[in-house]
């Protein structure tokens, strides 16, 4: 199997270089292809986006040149797994080639934002910092640190609110394979992880990997070797 490009979509308050770590472990099969949104990172001069659609919609226009180079599959976690459904159905109706696979960490499928709406993003600045935590995601040295904590609370918030506005609109399941993997401590629903199904026309692989919401970074080697051999199971199906 040739390289293949990994689109790499960020969570909530990241941005191209939140996989970094992923690098050191990297299966020389795979080129990481990070994606910047806006209001962070390299584009820090733009405004935020409080939208999916719109969020989804610049992601779109940033790797349209990628789908053209060559095989290639789309990962995100958590709030990155939503872009990532969207991004698709981008690619699908554009008539653009498609991804090998698609892979989903850390998130329910995207039919739960229509039976629940959190409203994370319109807490006090207390109570918005409460929740983070309750993520685990952040260290405590960063919720120490006002400064730092000042310049990435809007960029947190923005994504929540994107998330937390997202229209569902049920479509025709997507015919790409999907790997769903989610952290054994994570505090999301198995119905609720399920629901991804709805959206594949194949059957979802289903996993657990040990860990809470952010299981990526304790185990990234585990995650890429499985990356890794389900892209090759669906670049074999697409070309033998």
């Amino acid at each position: 199997m040739k390289r293949i490009n990994m689109l790499c979509l960020p969570f909530s308050g990241g941005n191209k270089y939140s996989y970094r770590p992923f690098q050191d472990v990297l299966p020389p099969v795979l080129q990481l292809v990070p994606v910047e949104y806006p209001g962070r990172g390299t584009r820090i001069k733009e405004p935020l986006l409080r939208d999916l659609t719109a969020l989804s919609l610049d992601v779109f226009e940033q790797v349209k040149a990628v789908t053209a180079e060559g095989d290639y599959v789309i990962y995100g976690h958590s709030m990155g797994a939503t872009v990532g459904f969207e991004l698709m159905h981008h690619i699908t109706n554009a008539g653009l080639r498609p991804p090998l696979h698609f892979f989903a960490t850390g998130r329910s499928g995207p039919a739960t934002q229509k039976r629940v709406a959190g409203r994370w993003h319109e807490l006090s600045p207390a109570g918005f910092v409460a929740k983070l935590k309750e993520l685990d995601g952040c260290p405590e040295a960063f919720f120490a640190d006002a400064e730092l904590m000042a310049f990435l609370e809007p960029i947190i918030r923005a994504d929540f609110e994107a998330v937390e506005t997202y229209r569902y609109e049920r479509r025709a399941p997507l015919r790409v394979g999907m790997t769903v993997v989610m952290g054994t401590e994570e505090q999301i629903p198995e119905e609720s992880v399920q629901l991804w199904q709805q959206e594949c026309a194949f059957k979802v692989d289903f996993r657990m990997m040990k860990g809470r919401h952010f299981f990526i970074f304790d185990t990234p080697r585990e995650l890429l070797q499985l990356i890794v051999e389900k892209t090759n199971i669906s670049y074999k199906l697409n070309y033998l």
